[in-house]
Parts: C-alpha cells; structure tokens; sequence
C-alpha cells in the first residue's frame, strides 16, 4: 500500500494482509507489523494517524527481517563451529 491509497470516502485503507499473528518477539503482527493496540484502534484513528503508522511498516519489516537474520546466523554457527 502506498500512502497516497485511500478509499473512495478518503478513509485510509488498513495495511492488514491477512497474516495475522503477534509476533512474541516485538509485539507486532508478522503480516502487517502493527502492534495490537494499532490494530484495535485503526478505525478510531485519524487519516494522519494511520498514515503514520503506515510510513513505519518498511522500517518495521526491516527490522524484524535483521532479527530473524541473525537468529538464523547463531544458530547455525551454534550447530557448526568451524
């Protein structure tokens, strides 16, 4: 989703994609990176709210991606020492 999507009303569309899992590491949804209190409040928020909220996601991804990137590199030099 880009910033500039919206619905026909103006309203900004959720960035939900249907993965709906918290994820216990940060908190945040595994398919939207929204924390749950974002989630629960999407509707009552404001237009410039939720943009921000959106504008946060890539940032979001990327860190969970670096996370699970370096989970993955200690387990494998974990499993093999050389």
């Amino acid at each position: 989703m880009t910033l500039s999507e919206s619905t026909p009303s103006g309203a900004i569309k959720s960035p939900c994609v249907r993965i709906c899992r918290i994820d216990p590491a940060d908190g945040r949804c595994m398919g939207c990176s929204r924390t749950t209190d974002e989630i629960r409040e999407w509707f009552a928020k404001s237009d410039q709210e939720k943009l921000s909220i959106i504008a946060m996601i890539p940032d979001r991804m990327r860190e969970r991606l670096a996370r699970l990137r370096a989970a993955r590199e200690a387990a494998a030099a974990g499993k093999d020492p050389a």
